[in-house]
């Protein structure tokens, strides 16, 4: 089967992911936004070389172009990305709840200190709660990880790039 190193790594990274979200919010860590930034780039960075390397070694013969090697690191990405995404959700309803009030709360400050009106700050909150459902922020989180393993997936992949010598480029 084609992609088996994506779809296995991806595995890895998403519950990776899981794991160190749950250590941060067990931690107490969720306000030091470093520790969890640094985390994730590090978490990112090391499936998706093992998955490109992997693909490289087992699936492509030893050989893998620049293309290859970032679509194998964004469908890494894409794997675990889904996985995250129902974890996440299953997070913003059951582990901690309370984060979507504290977000709308803050929202509605932040509109307050804008200086809007009561009225439009009430008009601007319903269409936040129209927009920022468990939902809607667990498929954001799909595309946010996606896209972050792509920007990962970019220096990985001219790492790992390996091209046959003798074959002659138009």
């Amino acid at each position: 089967m084609k992609n088996k190193s994506a779809i296995r790594y991806g595995t890895y990274l998403g519950f990776s992911l899981i794991l160190a979200n749950l250590v941060v919010f067990y931690g107490g860590l969720k306000e030091n936004a470093v520790v969890v930034n640094l985390s994730n780039v590090l978490l990112f960075s090391i499936f998706i070389y093992y998955s490109v390397y992997d693909c490289r070694e087992n699936e492509k013969g030893g050989l893998i172009s620049f293309k290859e090697a970032f679509i194998q690191g964004v469908k890494t990405s894409a794997f675990s990305a889904l996985l995250y995404a129902v974890y996440f959700y299953f997070y913003l309803t059951s582990i901690d709840p309370d984060i979507m009030i504290l977000m709308e709360e803050s929202t509605r400050l932040e509109y307050a200190n804008q200086g809007k009106s009561p009225e439009e700050v009430q008009e601007a909150m319903v269409q936040y709660e129209e927009h920022m459902g468990p939902g809607f922020m667990a498929a954001a989180s799909v595309a946010a990880n996606v896209i972050f393993g792509g920007l990962i997936s970019l220096p990985i992949a001219a790492i790992l790039k390996r091209m046959n010598p003798n074959q002659i480029e138009a």
